[in-house]
């Protein structure tokens, strides 16, 4: 349509109007795929069952994330200050309460076949425990993050290539994942 701007994609870079983002592994859908899969793997169902979660979880939540890189872009080209915000807290918490919701879905229908635990129940306790653990997570992410950079860095000196990766004082939201894990 006359007016719209079209994205420019240069290798994992994407610029809309004057904003570009870098596309990094941390933003493809793989951390949701995992965790979603483990929930799948672990919850007790058929193979069949597990299978067809898979199946048809992962198309699912990787269309879904695509949306979401395109909204996050679009958000940081409409209004650049908006970005970190969307990105960080708004888009993030979103797919987190996606897998769940999708976790939770997929269950339901696993556990029509069968008695016992509810879905509601393995996702309750599933919440509560990842929740205490972030909690206590929060103190110490800077230092596990500050630890593995500096591990990185000097892996890499020992190729003799000085690497230098900055500080980050926010929380780096990605060590949710593991916690959850």
């Amino acid at each position: 349509q006359a007016g719209a701007a079209a994205p420019i994609v240069q290798g994992a870079t994407v610029t809309l109007k004057d904003f570009k983002a870098e596309i990094i592994t941390e933003f493809t859908g793989i951390y949701l795929v995992v965790l979603f899969s483990a929930f799948v793997v672990a919850y007790p169902a058929t193979f069949k069952a597990r299978l067809t979660g898979i199946l048809l979880g992962l198309p699912f939540l990787n269309a879904v994330n695509i949306i979401r890189l395109a909204g996050v872009i679009a958000i940081g080209a409409w209004r650049p200050g908006l970005f970190e915000y969307a990105h960080v807290y708004l888009a993030q918490v979103m797919m987190v309460m996606l897998v769940c919701v999708t976790c939770l879905a997929w269950s339901r229908w696993a556990a029509a076949a069968r008695t016992g635990d509810t879905p509601f129940g393995f996702l309750a306790r599933f919440v509560a425990v990842a929740s205490i653990l972030f909690i206590l997570w929060l103190p110490i992410h800077r230092d596990y993050v500050a630890l593995l950079d500096c591990l990185v860095m000097y892996l890499f000196s020992l190729i003799d290539f000085m690497l230098f990766i900055p500080s980050r004082p926010e929380i780096y939201h990605h060590t949710l994942s593991l916690v959850v894990f």
